[in-house]
């Protein structure tokens, strides 16, 4: 992930990279179902996962096209828009997920993912809290979260995401990485004005 990479100079982040947020449905035909909306579905993952990202866009769309209310269209879409570079196109697809399935967290991450890697952070921070409060048991949202209000110079705010975070998974690098790092920003500053 770029903002996190660019903040702390390389460190993996911990959220899915997109390339791995596949998303499996599960289709019964003839219950509210397309057989060919999930044809396509399953052709656009099958793309997406080759890298063939421009074709995998087409299929999606086609998907949406079919079934515009099914959300793991729109979020397949929006990975296969930003890994094709079309970040705009891509937030307003993961804006779509998330608003189809308000309460799907990987939604919600991907957007607030997508919002960090344009520098966005105003906007990202109640889309990865409300990621995080969707999966209170995982500490890559709040990663993410420490990471966006620590570019917006709320380095206590920041602090305190890491430390849920590391209380959630102690191994985490970044979330050690990105505390040490908000906490000695807000160090200096408060001795910057003194």
């Amino acid at each position: 992930m770029r903002a996190i990479q660019t903040a702390i100079g390389g460190v993996q982040s911990l959220a899915a990279p997109r390339a791995r947020i596949l998303v499996a449905l599960t289709c019964v035909v003839g219950a509210a179902c397309l057989p060919s909306a999930a044809a396509s579905l399953n052709r656009a993952s099958a793309l997406f996962q080759d890298g063939r990202y421009q074709e995998a866009i087409a299929e999606y769309r086609r998907v949406v096209e079919l079934r515009p209310s099914w959300s793991a269209a729109h979020l397949g879409l929006a990975n296969a828009l930003w890994e094709a570079g079309e970040e705009s196109q891509a937030i307003a697809a993961y804006r779509n997920a998330a608003s189809l399935s308000p309460e799907w967290a990987e939604a919600h991450l991907g957007l607030g993912q997508a919002l960090l890697d344009t520098k966005r952070y105003a906007e990202a921070v109640p889309t990865l809290e409300r990621a995080s409060a969707l999966t209170p048991e995982r500490a890559a949202p709040l990663v993410l979260l420490g990471v966006a209000l620590a570019e917006l110079q709320r380095d206590g705010a920041a602090v305190d995401a890491f430390e849920r975070a590391l209380r959630l998974d102690s191994n985490c690098l970044d979330a050690r990485a990105m505390r040490a790092f908000s906490a000695s920003r807000s160090r200096i500053r408060a001795q910057q004005n003194h």
